[in-house]
């Protein structure tokens, strides 16, 4: 996935270049939790702390990767 956010408002695309929109929660101890809806309603959510990025879609599919 990749993609660009400003302040909590995130906007994401998958491989298949579909968009999914949501937002980025910072937690307490500095990791941020992440929930995205595609246009159908689907579910993408996620954690992200200084080691990287776990997202979760509907289906089980796992993205890991690393904020810029």
């Amino acid at each position: 996935m990749l993609g660009y956010g400003y302040g909590d408002w995130v906007v994401v695309r998958d491989e298949h270049g579909d968009a999914w929109r949501g937002q980025a929660e910072q937690l307490e101890d500095h990791t941020l939790r992440f929930r995205f809806r595609d246009a159908d309603g689907h579910l993408i959510t996620g954690m992200a702390d200084v080691n990287g990025v776990l997202l979760r879609d509907h289906l089980g599919k796992i993205w890991r990767g690393y904020l810029e």
